[in-house]
């Protein structure tokens, strides 16, 4: 086991250090893509080998220049429709289909595969009929049509694995993985993908191959095990640049972004400016809104707002100018469209009466007025109704942010679907009570003004707290904080997760403590106490609504904190148990508590290991 993780290890580095080494020099020009412009001038016009050949450079700009990618698709889609070659339109629309479907131009990109299709089942071209549905069913999927998706996948499945087309088989096993992973079923997306990565190894099918890394990758980011899923991703990359795929390297550089963002924030960075370098450089707007999404999430974690404004205004714009592209694109076709019926239209004039050739040209002339008008009056409109629904959409952004200050997103989004939410129970939770010593006392000699704004600053940094070690706080009862872990998610803030808060909540007091000591000013002191067992939670009242938690575990929690010690964590022998491998405890016996009878405490004194989180939550721990 050692040696297989020294291998891995040597591998990553490897990879890195070949994607670094390819970036820094850079690649040299393809000569086959300049050879094939250079014979194009050799072929007629009714030659079905200049549609083969368009195709090909339309392929070979495909991940690097996706603008120039359409356009020579486009012209073997003209051509082959023109001197009627039906194979050549085939595979035109096809790969019109998938270079549409790379940009994020999805309404396209169904449009081809969908003419592509009619023409297969008309020539009964099976092998072309299973890779327009696998392209399909992967549209359907980015378009969150889960059920169409799995319909066309399932199709082309059953058609590539009867007639044995193993490439059209891989494609259908990487697909329906994504659509499982989609469904957050990682386990049979991981099954789904390792039968593809076989097939496409086999195949030496690198494109494909570069795509299963991907996913693998996603899945295992997912899961937070970010190292292992740069292994895969780091894969991808090399492969990408192997192949010269330039929306595949920038779409894996950014997943790299993502992953570093939990290990290392400027490797994030520089992975970020990576993708984004090389999206703007191919030009492909999709993929740097795509991008500057995911910078706005990282510099929202770490804080920097300013940065997040900028990446955000730039994702806005780039969906506005996208929607636009599309537009225009569509307006396109349907003027090629009605182009076409037009020419159709004067060669049956010309065969018939001529004498209504004029009137038949003042038609035309009046109907294509007409058609703009009406175009110009729906695009007004929409503008309009884009800029009232932006307006409603800010407001509900609001709305909904404002209640999940209040509630837990889970019983916030309750609350919105049915009006009401119902209390739930919890087994294990683990609740940490907080109340400062003397606050009686120290309150009467400050103003009211001082003593609010003393509060808001320590419990905004307990607030903090809780939020990074994934707590759930609960309220704040005058002096006294309660928040805790296990609710509403019962994997997040386990027990050790509420130890850690309650350590750092304790070393905040007492850094705030030297500080006033030091300038003969008022200071807070204060207990913790935690314990661990089941609680009720929900909401209560009709009005001013309040999450809240009910049960002895409450009570118990409190107790902890009123037997407890200033400066001290005391916690429950239930809590002890649970953490008592990764901190370092000293029992303080058994103590009479009013109304409760005796119970086993103890002071949590230290973390006893720095890696003390896979016992208790392997990857998903306290500390990840």
């Amino acid at each position: 086991m050692c040696k297989l993780w020294v291998l891995r290890y040597i591998l990553f580095i490897i990879l890195i250090l070949c994607i670094h080494s390819n970036f820094i020099f850079g690649q040299e020009d393809n000569p086959g893509l300049k050879d094939n412009l250079a014979a194009l001038d050799k072929y007629s016009e009714s030659d079905s080998s200049k549609v083969n050949l368009l195709k090909g450079i339309g392929l070979q700009y495909g991940n690097s220049d996706p603008v120039q990618a359409k356009k020579y698709l486009r012209s073997a889609k003209n051509l082959a429709e023109k001197i009627n070659f039906i194979l050549g339109q085939i595979t035109a629309y096809n790969d019109l289909g998938l270079i549409c479907q790379d940009i994020g131009e999805y309404d396209s990109s169904i449009y081809y595969h969908l003419k592509s299709l009619k023409l297969c089942e008309t020539i009964r071209d099976n092998v072309d009929i299973a890779r327009n549905y696998a392209s399909m069913g992967y549209v359907y999927e980015n378009l969150r049509d889960s059920i169409k998706s799995l319909y066309y996948l399932k199709k082309s499945l059953e058609i590539s694995e009867k007639f044995k087309y193993t490439q059209s088989v891989g494609l259908a096993y990487m697909n329906i993985g994504g659509l499982y992973q989609g469904f957050k079923q990682n386990t049979v997306a991981r099954t789904w993908y390792l039968k593809a990565l076989e097939i496409f190894q086999q195949t030496h099918d690198n494109a494909n191959l570069a795509k299963v890394y991907n996913n693998i990758g996603i899945l295992f980011s997912d899961e937070g095990k970010y190292k292992t899923a740069l292994v895969y991703y780091f894969q991808d990359a090399f492969i990408e640049k192997e192949i010269n795929n330039s929306p595949g390297l920038a779409r894996v550089y950014t997943n790299i972004a993502t992953a570093y963002s939990s290990l290392n924030k400027d490797s994030a960075l520089y992975y970020y400016n990576l993708a984004i370098g090389l999206a703007q450089k191919i030009k492909n707007p999709s993929l740097v809104m795509g991008i500057e999404g995911s910078m706005v999430n990282f510099y929202i974690d770490n804080h920097d707002y300013k940065r997040a404004l900028d990446a955000f205004e730039q994702y806005d714009s780039l969906k506005e100018t996208i929607f636009n592209i599309d537009k225009a694109k569509s307006i396109a076709d349907m003027q090629t469209k009605y182009e076409t019926e037009k020419k159709e239209q004067q060669i049956a004039i010309l065969t018939g009466d001529r004498k209504f050739q004029g009137l038949l040209r003042n038609f035309l002339i009046v109907g294509l007025t007409l058609i703009l008008i009406i175009a110009l009056i729906m695009i007004n409109r929409y503008r309009f109704e884009r800029k009232v629904n932006r307006i409603i959409e800010a407001q509900k952004e609001r709305s909904d942010q404002l209640l999940l200050n209040i509630l837990p997103e889970e019983t916030a989004e309750e609350l919105k679907k049915y009006g009401k939410t119902s209390a739930k129970n919890y087994d294990e939770v683990t609740v940490l009570f907080a109340d400062i010593k003397g606050f009686s006392i120290i309150s009467q000699q400050m103003t009211a003004q001082a003593l609010v704004a003393d509060l808001d600053k320590y419990f905004g940094a307990f607030d903090l707290i809780s939020e990074k070690y994934r707590l759930e706080k609960i309220k704040t009862i005058g002096d006294a904080y309660l928040c805790a872990g296990g609710l509403p998610d019962p994997k997040q803030g386990i027990p050790g997760d509420v130890v850690m808060a309650g350590i750092e909540m304790q070393q905040y007091v007492e850094t705030i403590k030297l500080e006033r000591l030091a300038k003969n000013e008022l200071y807070f002191e204060m207990r913790v106490g935690i314990h661990t067992g089941p609680v009720v939670a929900g909401v209560v009242g009709i009005k001013k609504f309040a999450y809240d938690i009910w049960g002895d575990t409450v009570n118990t929690a409190a107790r902890m904190e009123q037997y407890g010690e200033v400066g001290k964590i005391n916690i429950s022998e239930d809590t002890y148990n649970k953490v008592k491998d990764h901190f370092n405890c000293i029992s303080r016996g058994n103590i009479e508590v009013k109304n409760k009878g005796l119970f086993a405490m103890y002071f949590v004194e230290g973390i006893r290991s720095p890696d003390f989180t896979k016992a208790t939550a392997g990857e998903a721990g306290f500390m990840s």
